[in-house]
Order: C-alpha cells, then sequence, then structure tokens
C-alpha cells in the first residue's frame, strides 16, 4: 500500500506527522469541492464516496482516499462518508509526502501513487473506485 517499497528511513518521514482519527457513521472526513489538504488511508471500517447525493464506491481497509486531488492540487472530487463504527483513518499532508527525500523512496512512493491513479482511470467505476488487493501491504502501519 502507500508505504510500500519505502526504506524505513521513507516510512518514518512519511508518517511521522501522520494524524490517526477515528470516526462514526455519518461523519464527513472529506467534503467534495473543498481544497486539498493531504491524503487518507482507511486503517479499518469503510467508508462512502459520494458525488452529490449519490454513491459511488465502498472504500475499506488499505485504500488510499485523496490522491488525485492531492496530486493535481484540485479540489476534492468526493465526499468521504464514515460508513461502520470504528473507522480509523490515518491523514497525511501534502507536506508529508514532500518530507520523503531520498531518491529511491520518492521514487517508490509516487510509483504506488500513480498505480492507484492509472487502475482508477482504467477501472469501469470512476475515479474513486478502490486499486485491486494487488497494493495494499499488509505488513506496514500504511
Amino acid at each position: 500500500m502507500l508505504t510500500a517499497g519505502l526504506s524505513p528511513a521513507g516510512r518514518r518521514a512519511l508518517l511521522e506527522h501522520a494524524l490517526e482519527i477515528e470516526g462514526q457513521p455519518g461523519d464527513l472526513a472529506f467534503r467534495e469541492g473543498d481544497g486539498v489538504r493531504g491524503l487518507a488511508v482507511v486503517l479499518e471500517g469503510e467508508v462512502s464516496a459520494l458525488r452529490g447525493d449519490r454513491a459511488v464506491a465502498r472504500l475499506g481497509a488499505g485504500e488510499v482516499l485523496g490522491v488525485s486531488s492531492t496530486v493535481l492540487g484540485q479540489g476534492r472530487q468526493a465526499s468521504i462518508v464514515v460508513e461502520r463504527p470504528g473507522t480509523r483513518l490515518l491523514l497525511l499532508s501534502r507536506s508529508a509526502l514532500d518530507r520523503v527525500t531520498g531518491t529511491a523512496d520518492r521514487t517508490a512512493l509516487w510509483e504506488t501513487l500513480a498505480q492507484v491513479l492509472a487502475w482508477r482511470v482504467v477501472s469501469d467505476r470512476g475515479a474513486v473506485e478502490p486499486a485491486p488487493e494487488v497494493f495494499h501491504d499488509s505488513d506496514s502501519a500504511a
């Protein structure tokens, strides 16, 4: 998942200022159209992506949220609403991505983000479609 391929130093740099939050059903994590503040990783539980009032995807543990908005510097493409009690999200600011400085680590991080975006582009189900299980790294915190 997001830390796949990072060295211990790269992982530390990325996760050092991360914030873990716990949400309950109905809590709003991101609002469609809001400015970019960074990414979120679903650590546990489930969220829905909504465009307007229409649910376009359900996303679970291991999914990375806010990739296209963060990479493109645009407003959020969907609202993210917590679906299950105890859902935990790891929030990473754009500056956290920039703190990963080693060439190999930066390459690994941006390749992972590019793979997530590419999967979503080719998917029949839209830009917030979950990535296949191959992108999940159960050995890491994020």
